[in-house]
């Protein structure tokens, strides 16, 4: 969602804010009165007023312009608080105590540090930072980390004591600290103004583990102290962990390290692993912050294991899951890893906002979204795919579906994304879907909208059970299997191609804007009956069965190839020929459609229509019915159209060859010319008949199949005065003449 203050008006709130979208404040003062509540998400607001109550941030707050109030502001322990404004914070009461918050004070110029306890604190942006009397730090102080030029201003005989210090982001040795004015033993006028006041560093951070040993013998750790819970520790050596820890604060584990927690939970801060360190933990492992790995990790046992951050495996990690039991994991899921290794835990995903995301595919058996999470790498799930939360798919996501997929929301509507169904025996999730595969025997279910492609593979089944509409490509490969469910219709934008099975039992309409292909071994079996609308080249290297309802083909400069037998085809379009088409009950070309015929035409009972069909070269055209297309252009050259029917009227037109086969007499009427060959009766018992008064022009002349030359010579029935005389060939009683010229 989106928040946007662009009117700038004051706004109070009573009941916090969660904020995982976009949140744009304005520059208007946000007041918080009456409950107490919190923030939870990402905020950037110029004015904060608390009033009587106490205002607790969770995540990441920065105020730009003043904090005062009658209440009180609480930096939780995974708080950050950034102040980025000059003179006093004014709110009444300020609590920064909370292991693992940071508050930075950031603003581009002098500010006063306000007096209270401070875990984390940071100085930042640029000028003098004036810290006085009251203000202690717990943990860690940071002056600089954006070389910015923050200086720390401690007062006049004041000495602040740390655990650990960052200079320049630099982290610094035990020792006191301070400027050249003061007494300190390491003094910088880079990080400290001229003041006399110490720092004193009396930990150093992190804690080193140096020796080889167990974490609660003090010879292990450099400087001879274990850590408290509060403390990072870097692990340079092998360490085995003897009893359950809880470490609230950070752990390396460097090239070299080991940290091994046999049948012991291990509960810490952050975690890193170096390229080169081990964790080994058959316990219970819980992070509660971030994770990020480039060694190796070890989990075994029947454990659960919870990482509460974001987990990021790089190249060179090692994630080996022995685990049988679960893991929890709230944040985002990072996974370049060399080796990523599963057995049969549940992992469970709670977070919201958070993202699946790496080259490397996070192949799990069990996955539960209970949370919001985007999938941008490749997810495969082998075994369940459930929760109550969101999966969506991303535009880069692949996700991969080996078992059931019950979880609430499967959002796969990005354009780009793939779902592959991988295992047989599948009900597909019912959702819109960008490119859909299939693997398997699959329950297709109502799904009803493909806005990529479709496509089975493998020995994958599918029966439609709603309309369905693909805009990208229908591809059904060899060994699958495609069929339309009971009065359902099909839309395919893209091509679709056949190597499978098509099977046809539908009634309703189909549209097909691409170009068919049906490959060889591929079936395409129209049962029902029902509307085609194509709008492509039409291709067959397999088998093609069409039903007898009308298949319309619209498209401009496509092709006919290979054997296709449609009982009423109807062009509207500019089609080509190059195969064998044959319409058994009306082939009809509508204007401004041209069907263009270099192959083998077959219009078994009707060619009608007002557009028009045009002989190639190569192209052979047989009617066996009525011939009342609006135009018939045969002229070209080496081309032959064949009145097969009974007792049929030829098309009044210039043929190049003219053939005259079947039964019947077919009526030669005024306006026939051929300028080739005539040939009458080669098989069957046809005969031409030429009405009274007509002289039929032809070059030669071919008679039950055998030429007859002659130049100038004139053909007709016995009662015609044609020079030869057959009243085989001729129809009885006729009296017009043929003229052969050769």
């Amino acid at each position: 969602g989106t928040w946007n203050n662009s009117g700038n008006s004051p706004i109070t709130f009573r009941g916090g804010i969660t904020n995982s979208g976009t949140f744009t404040a304005g520059t208007s003062i946000y007041t918080f009165d009456t409950n107490s509540q919190s923030l939870t998400g990402t905020f950037t607001i110029l004015s904060v007023t608390v009033t009587g109550v106490t205002l607790t941030n969770n995540n990441s707050l920065t105020v730009s312009t003043a904090l005062a109030g009658s209440g009180g502001l609480t930096n939780a322990a995974t708080g950050t608080l950034n102040i980025n404004f000059t003179g006093a914070v004014g709110i009444t009461t300020f609590t920064a105590a909370a292991i693992g918050n940071t508050v930075n004070y950031g603003y581009a110029g002098t500010q006063t540090v306000n007096a209270t306890t401070y875990y984390n604190l940071t100085l930042s942006g640029s000028g003098v930072k004036s810290i006085a009397t009251g203000t202690s730090v717990s943990n860690k102080m940071s002056i600089a980390p954006d070389n910015g030029g923050a200086t720390a201003s401690i007062g006049t005989g004041l000495t602040i004591q740390v655990r650990a210090l960052f200079l320049g982001g630099t982290d610094q040795t035990i020792g006191t600290w301070g400027s050249t004015s003061s007494g300190a033993t390491n003094k910088t006028n880079t990080y400290f103004a001229a003041t006399n006041g110490l720092l004193n560093v009396a930990v150093l951070s992190p804690l080193v583990a140096s020796t080889a040993g167990d974490w609660a013998t003090p010879g292990t750790w450099a400087g001879g102290v274990v850590p408290t819970a509060a403390d990072d520790v870097a692990i340079n050596v092998a360490v085995n962990v003897g009893a359950i820890i809880t470490q609230i604060g950070s752990v390396t584990i460097n090239n070299g390290g080991t940290l091994t927690a046999t049948g012991i939970n291990l509960t810490i801060g952050s975690l890193t692993i170096i390229s080169g360190g081990t964790l080994t933990c058959s316990g219970v492992l819980t992070v509660n912050g971030n994770a990020n790995i480039t060694g190796t990790i070890t989990l075994s046992g029947a454990q659960a294991n919870v990482f509460a951050g974001n987990v990021m495996l790089n190249s060179g990690a090692a994630w080996n899951d022995t685990d049988t039991t679960s893991y929890a994991i709230s944040g985002s899921f990072t996974n370049n890893a060399t080796s990523f290794s599963v057995t049969t835990a549940v992992y469970t995903f709670s977070g919201a906002g958070q993202t699946f995301s790496g080259a490397t595919t996070t192949s799990i058996g069990s996955v539960a979204v209970t949370g919001i999470y985007t999938n941008n790498g490749i997810l495969t799930v082998g075994t369940a795919l459930s929760g109550a939360g969101t999966l969506i798919n991303g535009a880069t996501g692949t996700l991969n579906i080996g078992g059931t997929s019950v979880i609430t929301t499967l959002t796969a509507t990005a354009a780009g994304n793939t779902v592959n169904y991988t295992g047989t025996g599948q009900t597909l999730k019912v959702t819109s879907y960008s490119n859909l595969t299939l693997s398997g025997a699959e329950t297709f279910g109502a799904i009803t909208t493909v806005t990529g492609n479709l496509t089975l593979s493998g020995s994958a089944t599918a029966t439609t059970g709603a309309n369905l509409a693909i805009s990208g490509s229908l591809t059904v490969s060899t060994g699958t299997a495609f069929t339309v469910g009971p009065n359902y219709t099909l839309a395919v934008t893209g091509t679709t191609s056949i190597a499978g099975t098509y099977t046809d039992n539908s009634t309703g309409a189909k549209t097909l804007t691409g170009n068919v292909t049906i490959n060889s071994g591929g079936v395409w079996n129209e049962t029902a009956v029902s509307v085609y609308n194509i709008a492509g080249s039409l291709a067959n290297s397999g088998t093609y069965t069409a039903s007898t309802g009308v298949h319309t083909l619209s498209g401009a400069g496509k092709t006919i190839i290979g054997i296709i037998s449609i009982p009423t085809a109807t062009f509207t379009g500019t089609y080509t020929n190059s195969g064998t088409l044959t319409s058994a009950t009306l082939l009809t070309v509508t204007s401004p459609g041209i069907l263009t015929n270099n192959g083998t035409i077959t219009a078994t009972t009707a060619l009608s229509g007002t557009g028009g069909l045009t002989q190639g070269t190569t192209g052979l055209l047989s009617i066996g019915g009525t011939s009342g297309i609006t135009t018939l252009t045969a002229t070209a050259t080496g081309n032959t159209v064949n009145y097969t029917g009974v007792a049929q009227t030829v098309k009044a037109t210039t043929f190049y060859n003219l053939t005259l086969s079947g039964s019947g007499a077919k009526t030669i009427p005024n306006g026939t010319v051929i300028s080739n060959n005539l040939s009458i009766a080669p098989t069957g018992t046809a005969t031409a008949s030429i009405a009274t008064g007509l002289n039929i022009a032809a070059n030669t002349l071919t008679i039950g199949g055998t030429s007859y030359p002659g130049t100038n010579a004139t053909w007709g029935s016995t009662a015609s005065a044609a020079t030869n005389k057959n009243d085989t060939y001729f129809t009885t009683g006729t009296t017009g003449i043929l003229t052969v010229a050769n």
